[in-house]
């Protein structure tokens, strides 16, 4: 919890990778890779709930096979429904999904959600709990970590909303195009 409003984060693994079949649960470290960011989010001070949300039962199998014996409170798995498992289905519905699960079977409304992606388990001490300081100091409404080579960075200049120096309409964070078919 931070200044009173409860936090929820959602790691999001997917069963049916284009790029690298597996590549959510492959070992990192010896770690299946989503774990890294269970781990970043449970270990968070300000994280109130993290929920692990998949449909590949190797996904299910290692994350409670980390939580054997580790009775983290903090920590909770989904089974995702399969229309929600494509490789076009936008996180926005998979995040509305996951809160309503938070609402229902756990009783938690959160204020503030966070998303980490499974796939990016390298985040440095603290992160989360610095962003969501910075969140918090500058009042925003959203906030977005991403490497100077990502293809979907925005800024505004003069009022307009640009995409990697290229012009874009005000709703293009509605319209994005999806990696997987970039």
């Amino acid at each position: 919890m931070i200044n009173g409003k409860k936090v929820l984060s959602v790691v999001m693994a997917r069963r049916g990778s284009v790029g690298l079949f597996g590549k959510s649960y492959r070992p990192l470290m010896g770690v299946p890779s989503f774990m890294w960011s269970v781990f970043a989010s449970t270990n968070s001070e300000l994280v109130d709930l993290t929920i692990t949300t998949c449909s590949c039962p190797i996904v299910k199998e290692k994350w409670e096979e980390y939580h054997e014996g580790n009775k983290c409170e903090k920590s909770k798995f989904i089974d995702r429904p399969e229309e929600l498992n494509g490789k076009l289905v936008k996180n926005e519905a998979v995040l509305l999904h996951t809160l309503k699960v938070s609402q229902e079977k756990y009783n938690f409304d959160p204020d503030i959600l966070i998303t980490l992606q499974s796939t990016s388990p390298i985040r440095y001490d603290n992160l989360l709990d610095k962003c969501l300081k910075t969140f918090m100091e500058n009042d925003a409404d959203s906030l977005l970590t991403t490497d100077s080579h990502f293809p979907f960075g925005w800024k505004k200049i003069n009022n307009s909303l640009y995409s990697n120096e290229v012009e874009c309409p005000n709703n293009y964070y509605l319209n994005r195009p999806m990696r997987q078919v970039l």
